[in-house]
């Protein structure tokens, strides 16, 4: 949690992710869920099971896309890395379901999209590590789709 709140040296951020677990990642899809759930006026089964299936499926996609492309993190290691980088997402859906009566439409935008940037920015570093300059895109392009759909999720 600490690599994606607060920016740390490479070093530092090397050492974190060699100390994965999925509980963190976890206990976050299970709070995106619930919020999101509690919240939607249709189908409350769909959306928890499909922000579930989205952040553990997109997550091995992400993983097996990377391991193709020459990166060297593991299934485990990336699943719980893009779930604590789901972390700003969690907290955006959070703080616009609790103003959502005081909040205007753009403000919704606003955080949602802060929430975006930065889950992409904590994820990148590691995602695209050890993978070839003109192959990078083609890691980082999955990721922010990843992201963009969850973030979109929250908006809808």
């Amino acid at each position: 949690m600490k690599i994606v709140a607060i920016p740390t040296t490479y070093e530092e951020k090397q050492k974190e992710l060699k100390q994965w677990d999925l509980w963190g990642p976890f206990i976050i899809c299970l709070i995106l869920g619930i919020v999101l759930t509690f919240t939607s006026k249709k189908a409350t089964g769909i959306v928890f099971s499909t922000i579930f299936i989205i952040m553990w499926i997109g997550s091995m996609i992400i993983t097996i896309n990377s391991s193709l492309l020459g990166g060297k993190l593991s299934l485990l290691q990336c699943i719980c890395l893009l779930g604590y980088c789901t972390f700003p997402a969690a907290v955006s859906a959070i703080l616009t379901r609790i103003l959502l009566k005081f909040l205007p439409s753009i403000g919704k935008i606003i955080i949602v999209i802060i929430s975006f940037l930065w889950s992409t920015k904590a994820s990148i570093p590691f995602i695209a590590q050890n993978i070839e300059e003109r192959k990078k895109l083609l890691v980082v392009y999955p990721v922010m789709l990843y992201f963009l759909y969850l973030n979109y999720f929250i908006l809808v």
